[in-house]
């Protein structure tokens, strides 16, 4: 299943990012998630920034059919790479997401670029569930939490850009 997601911000890339790669925010974002448990970190070599955060998960709001295969928790892994900036501030990156011990990933790329007003930020990539017969199924149903999760997470980013 394919995701596109395009934020629009009113604020400069580098403004972005210095939130995006704040260990805070990223503890902040796996606990606006419901996480039942999540670290982060932050790494930075040679100019790459990877972002890692496991959050542990309650698969409540999913359906029946879906929590059969994974349990009542699953621990979601997500690690962001991104590039050194360019002169204008923009960068790009990789965004991968995995479910610990189930073959559900999701695999894409981010670039954020100056706007006029600020910048944007986008998301493209694919979720995949590898389960027989049932995979197509669970992601029509994960595809909608994947980018109610990336909606969140940019009203967050917001928040935590008006507080200076």
């Amino acid at each position: 299943m394919q995701i596109h997601e395009e934020t629009q911000y009113g604020a400069t890339p580098q403004e972005l990012f210095a939130v995006m790669r704040d260990p805070e925010f990223a503890r902040a974002r796996a606990t606006a998630s419901g996480a039942l448990e999540h670290d982060a970190e932050v790494q930075e070599v040679d100019g790459t920034t990877r972002v890692v955060s496991s959050r542990t998960i309650s698969t409540g709001p999913m359906p029946e059919t879906a929590r059969r295969f994974v349990g009542s928790t699953v621990v979601v892994e997500q690690v962001e790479r991104w590039s050194a900036p360019a002169t204008d501030g923009s960068r790009n990156g990789t965004a991968s997401l995995t479910v610990r011990g189930v073959p559900v990933t999701f695999e894409g790329t981010m670039t954020l670029r100056p706007t006029a007003g600020g910048c944007t930020h986008v998301l493209d990539g694919t979720l995949r569930a590898k389960v027989p017969l049932v995979g197509a199924s669970i992601e029509k149903v994960l595809g909608p939490i994947v980018t109610s999760m990336v909606r969140s997470e940019a009203e967050l980013a917001r928040t935590w850009l008006a507080r200076g």
